[in-house]
C-alpha cells in the first residue's frame, strides 16, 4: 500500500477505558489494538456538544453546533437540508 490513508472511528457510549489498549486488558480487542500500535493513538478528545447527535453532526459536516441547528439527540433530518 502507498500513501497516506486515514481511518476515523467513531463510536457511540465507548468510553476510554472500555478497550484492551487502553487500560481494560480483559476486554479482548485485537484488531483495535493494533491499529493503535501501528498508528496514531489520541488520549484525549474534545467536542462540540455533549450529546452524541450534535457531535457526530458537528464531526460530519464541519461546523459548530449552533449553525448547523441540531442540538438535541433524535433531531430530524430533513431532505434537503
Amino acid at each position: 500500500m502507498t500513501g497516506n490513508y486515514i481511518l476515523f472511528i467513531m463510536c457511540d457510549q465507548l468510553r476510554f477505558g472500555c478497550l484492551g489498549r487502553t487500560g481494560l486488558p480483559r476486554l479482548k480487542t485485537p484488531h483495535i489494538n493494533a491499529l493503535a500500535a501501528r498508528g496514531l493513538r489520541c488520549d484525549s478528545a474534545y467536542v462540540s456538544s455533549p450529546m452524541c447527535e450534535p457531535s457526530w453532526v458537528s464531526t460530519y459536516a464541519g461546523r459548530y453546533v449552533r449553525s448547523h441547528g441540531f442540538t438535541w439527540n433524535q433531531t430530524l433530518l430533513w431532505v434537503g437540508r
